[in-house]
């Protein structure tokens, strides 16, 4: 008998290897993301120069954070279409909708209303329609699920941490070149949108193979499922997080992100416009400079802690879980602190200044990094746990696991469409304050209020809270042997 052997020679065009374009994509979008910051910066910068009434501007950053809501609700509703427009779109939308505005707002200076309500709403409407905009075209542009690469967690958190800085610094201090810098930073992902549009990385298998490898395919990479909430279950989300166990996780994190979300969207054009008048407005680059070394000794305490925190999708181990509990109030505390040394008037000069925002700094980035992990996807702990479910003979099917990641999704999506929308609300209180106070003191009284919430926590949820605190660490070893009896 005979037998004949073919060889099967797949051409595919040179690609880089998954490292280098995450690398890639990542300096890209970090880059279009200090972008879209100076593109706000100066947003808030017209809307401070009509009036100079920190409520007015802090209105304008409401609307650009609900824009920026409402597109990770349209975001999320894309992902589930099976053609979604491809990033370039939302892209050259808003580099086409921010170069306009540059050029069309100057003409609201000469406006011949007269000098009473409809001359205010004049002025303020085209801002507050505009920064809608641009927030809910940011948000669909830097939140595409690119097939090319992912957008790594270092990348979100310097963006979380500074980029807002870089441009407040950058509209501030160097107002004639802001323009051509914001241009610069917007450009290369754009550009990189604009070359791999019609590049997929991804291998498509169709017949018999590509339903096998559609059934072990991780749920992460399916489209997400259709879920219908009936009127009666109106508070599913929270059961769900009852649930889980995620109860005080959540309520740290929303309640933390709310409150300085609404200080950070208020606070820094007023700060940076009373620093111009003083002449001391480079004090915003000691600001710059305290973040940009807070984020070098966290990256560099990050390398250092592979043990404790590791890579984004993994559990933090049993035995160090108290320890990162500890880090997480810690970091809160920092946090809290730390507003009040920014409001302190003795405590104004520039290395005093960059300290403070260091701090702060380290410790939002500490908080970033250890509260996701403790409160993992529930595509992490069966991963994380599949030879202990294998072991008792409790593996979940592909398409539960499926079922329960849509809904650990929406409630995602519930939490962070609130979120954003109670700091909207809460923004322009913060703006009253600083109208009503100096900003200083509604630093210190931001600062005494995040105290006063982690102390309300600490009263409402004594026992579970002791327990995460205080409780005797236990081996990872002992608890996976009497996990897998």
């Amino acid at each position: 008998m005979n037998y004949t052997s073919q060889k099967f020679h797949i051409t595919q065009p040179y690609m880089l290897d998954t490292a280098m374009r995450g690398r890639i994509l990542n300096g890209c979008w970090l880059l279009a993301a200090a972008g879209t910051s100076i593109t706000q910066m100066l947003l808030l910068a017209q809307a401070w120069h009509q009036d100079q009434h920190a409520a007015r501007t802090a209105c304008v950053a409401s609307a650009w954070l609900i824009g920026t809501a409402v597109g990770g609700v349209v975001n999320s509703a894309l992902r589930r279409s099976s053609v979604p427009p491809p990033a370039i779109v939302w892209g050259i939308a808003f580099l086409g909708l921010a170069v306009g505005w540059q050029t069309w707002a100057p003409l609201l200076g000469h406006s011949g209303a007269p000098p009473l309500l409809p001359d205010l709403v004049a002025r303020t409407l085209p801002l507050l329609g505009m920064a809608l905009l641009l927030g809910l075209l940011s948000s669909l542009w830097l939140g595409q699920q690119r097939s090319w690469a992912a957008v790594g967690e270092r990348a979100a958190l310097f963006r979380n941490a500074a980029c807002l800085t870089f441009g407040l610094v950058i509209v501030w201090c160097y107002p004639n070149w802001s323009d051509p810098v914001k241009l610069v930073c917007l450009l290369p992902l754009l550009s990189l949108d604009l070359l791999t549009s019609s590049c997929n990385s991804r291998i498509s298998w169709t017949g018999m193979t590509g339903t096998l490898f559609a059934e072990r395919a991780d749920p992460a990479r399916w489209l997400p499922l259709r879920l219908e909430r009936q009127p009666k279950m109106a508070s599913w989300w929270r059961t769900y997080l009852l649930h889980r166990g995620y109860g005080v996780h959540t309520l740290l994190a929303t309640g933390a992100a709310i409150l300085m979300g609404a200080v950070w969207s208020a606070i820094p054009t007023p700060f940076a416009a009373v620093l111009a008048e003083t002449g001391e407005v480079n004090k915003l680059s000691a600001l710059l400079a305290g973040q940009v070394g807070a984020l070098a000794v966290g990256t560099w305490l990050l390398t250092r802690c592979r043990n404790l925190v590791g890579a984004p999708d993994r559990l933090v181990p049993p035995a160090l879980q108290t320890l990162a509990w500890r880090l997480v109030w810690l970091s809160l505390a920092l946090m809290a602190v730390s507003l009040v040394l920014l409001g302190l008037p003795h405590l104004q000069r520039p290395w005093w200044l960059g300290l403070s925002v260091g701090i702060y700094t380290l410790a939002a980035t500490t908080l970033g990094v250890l509260l996701p992990r403790l409160r993992p996807s529930i595509t992490s702990e069966v991963f994380a746990q599949r030879h202990l479910a294998f072991a008792r003979g409790r593996v979940m099917r592909s398409g539960y696991l499926a079922y329960e990641q849509a809904i650990e999704n929406r409630v995602n999506l519930l939490l962070g469409t609130w979120e954003g929308l109670m700091t909207a609300v809460c923004a322009p209180a913060v703006g009253l304050l600083i109208d009503h106070m100096t900003g200083g003191r509604t630093l210190i009284f931001m600062g005494l209020a995040l105290a006063w919430f982690l102390a309300a926590v600490l009263v409402a949820n004594p026992a579970r809270i002791s327990d995460q605190l205080f409780a005797r660490p236990v081996d990872g070893r002992s608890i996976s042997v009497e996990m897998a009896a």
